[in-house]
């Protein structure tokens, strides 16, 4: 058997492989397409418990949701400093305080974050990473599947 015949035919373990990536993408625009603009509209943005355990289940939790997820710390220096609380009095120890929105006031706390870019780029990346290892892993439980079916074949002409 040649090379151009294997890339014809390839074999059940890398069907199986495949199988489960589709089975993932299809369960993804399931999730996407229908269940949460079906839940959003039965609950308005109210999620009660064991709704999202499907998805959870899945695996398709943790991408859609990565913005929760994914640490800033990982890859972004707190350099910028924002208003984590504002008053629009002068208070003992506030300093004035003008918002990326033009609000003025004055700041009683402040705090380090990251950078929008960063913190933009950072959430990406884990929505990436995270659907990446999700496919990984829906190919594996299917190459495991193919590869299961092979073996059994192979002992049962037997």
């Amino acid at each position: 058997m040649g090379l151009w015949d294997r890339f014809k035919q390839p074999s059940l373990r890398i069907r199986g492989g495949i199988a489960g990536v589709m089975v993932c993408i299809a369960l993804a625009v399931y999730y996407v397409g229908f269940s949460l603009p079906a839940i959003d509209r039965a609950y308005g943005g109210m999620v009660p418990d064991g709704v999202l355990m499907p998805m959870t289940l899945t695996g398709h939790f943790f991408p859609i949701f990565s913005h929760f997820i994914v640490p800033y710390g990982l890859f972004c220096p707190f350099n910028e400093q924002t208003c984590t609380h504002w008053s629009l009095y002068e208070e003992p120890g506030s300093t004035p305080w003008t918002d990326k929105e033009g609000g003025a006031g004055y700041c009683i706390d402040l705090t380090n974050v990251p950078s929008d870019f960063c913190a933009g780029f950072s959430e990406r990346l884990g929505f990436v990473g995270l659907s990446l290892l999700l496919l990984g892993s829906y190919f594996a439980v299917g190459y495991g599947v193919g590869l299961g079916i092979e073996r059994w074949k192979r002992h049962s002409r037997y």
